[in-house]
């Protein structure tokens, strides 16, 4: 299974990914699996900001834009990591 965008909160992950694991199984970020196969799973410690943020490629969307004003439909906007909810799935993920 692959997810190629984020548009979805760590909370939708971790209980799938906690069935995968049990079963051998893994649910990791897609770029560092398209880079180099390398198996990095989401961090989902508490914090204030997005601890899987990656600048200079965060596209600000509805779903993670913790202000959605600042979301301008038609435009791209690259993020900044004070932008995006600390809870946000960012970069797609494996499975």
């Amino acid at each position: 299974y692959i997810r190629d965008t984020g548009g979805f909160a760590k909370w939708d992950t971790s209980g799938p990914q906690a069935v995968f694991e049990a079963y051998g199984g893994t649910m990791s970020k897609l770029p560092e699996f398209l880079i180099d196969k390398s198996l990095a799973s989401y961090n989902y410690h508490k914090s204030p900001f997005n601890t899987d943020f990656q600048e200079n490629v965060v596209e600000l969307t509805l779903s993670n834009a913790r202000n959605k004003d600042q979301v301008i439909k038609g435009e791209k906007v690259i993020a900044t990591i004070d932008m995006v909810k600390e809870y946000s799935c960012l970069c797609g993920l494996v499975a």
